[in-house]
């Protein structure tokens, strides 16, 4: 109540999940895959913090091989520098990662009235991998990460695919939901190519296509259905993307605390907003099961496109609230209390397409 939020806060209905359920990501932490990271005092705030590292000594405290990974680390130099841009040449493209970050966690602060996260009390790191994505995942599997946001789209890797797709499963049976925008390539790319890794991934990765505020589908952005046909993988034409979420028009925070009005676009930003919203979800039940997470936020979406699941926008809008109600119904459940106060439809519980 102390901050203004995004419009796109209300829209997946996050600030309905903060004040019913009280459910606001604590307890999570949320890895960024980006180039660069600013840390201003909104996402400074929840930074997570290596609990077996010291930080500025210069040495391998937790004897994994990295010197100094306190906040993340940069695999590219390994070193770990997370701000490679000096801060006094920053635009859209240097503030790419920090952006990320704070649609997924971004907290209110004394120098802004905006907070922008949809899990805001979620914890988060930043990995910048170059070509040692192995490495970037187990340093988040080590950390106990819950997601891994990663806003990047790699095409033509041929059979690599395969290995990338190994890495996800392995990582997912390690407990990390990884999330990805579903590109921007629907203008310059035929089906099924215009999804690429790894949001073309699927099971362990789940891919979150784009509409604009008033829910019509962005044009650039990428469709399904993705085709497997690799050594490893023959399972042909696979339906994606999952859900949909924003990516057109959105704010941009600026290191100062001001806020640019309606100045990114992208599925970048589409995938942390399913990346909070899985936050949240973990933060209402951490031992919550990933095919039961999957389930859950697909059929609890807001169905936008042609009835039922779609290539343009999956399941429909992430829906915040009703996925996180779902989420403590089945732990009621579980653990032998009351389902009923999670229990059935209420009121302004998904947003209308016809009146947005």
């Amino acid at each position: 109540r102390l901050y203004k939020h995004p419009w796109y806060i209300r829209s997946l209905l996050a600030e309905k999940t903060w004040g019913e359920f009280n459910i606001t990501g604590r307890g999570t932490l949320n890895i960024i895959h980006d180039n660069n990271f600013i840390f201003p005092e909104s996402l400074s705030q929840n930074l997570y913090f290596n609990p077996a590292e010291r930080p500025g000594n210069n040495t391998d405290d937790d004897g994994n091989g990295l010197v100094d990974d306190c906040h993340g680390y940069n695999f590219r130099l390994n070193s770990p520098l997370l701000t490679t841009r000096s801060p006094g040449n920053l635009n859209a493209s240097a503030l790419h990662g920090t952006m990320c970050a704070a649609i997924v966690c971004g907290r209110g602060c004394h120098s802004s009235p905006y907070a922008f996260g949809i899990a805001p009390e979620g914890k988060w790191a930043g990995v910048i991998a170059g070509n040692r994505i192995e490495s970037a995942v187990e340093w988040a599997i080590e950390q106990k990460a819950d997601t891994y946001s990663m806003s990047f789209s790699i095409p033509g890797l041929g059979e690599l695919r395969s290995h990338w797709r190994k890495i996800m499963e392995h990582g997912s049976f390690c407990g990390i939901y990884f999330v990805s925008g579903a590109g921007n390539f629907a203008r310059s790319e035929q089906i099924p190519r215009q999804m690429r890794t790894p949001e073309n991934i699927p099971d362990a990765v789940f891919a979150a296509a784009g509409v604009q505020r008033d829910l019509s589908r962005t044009d650039f952005s990428s469709k399904g259905p993705v085709e497997w046909d690799t050594d490893h993988y023959q399972e042909g034409k696979v339906q994606k993307p999952e859900v949909c979420a924003f990516n057109q028009g959105l704010p941009l925070l600026l290191p100062d605390g001001t806020v640019v009005p309606a100045a990114i676009s992208g599925n970048s930003f589409a995938g942390p907003m399913f990346c909070g919203a899985i936050a949240l979800m973990l933060s209402a039940d951490p031992d919550l099961l990933p095919w039961d997470l999957k389930e859950i936020i697909t059929e609890c979406a807001t169905d936008i496109g042609p009835q039922g699941i779609d290539n343009e926008t999956g399941h429909g809008l992430i829906n915040c609230y009703r996925s996180v109600k779902e989420v403590l119904r089945r732990k009621a459940l579980r653990e032998g209390e009351n389902p009923d106060p999670f229990t059935g439809r209420s009121p302004d519980d998904e947003i209308d397409p016809v009146t947005m």
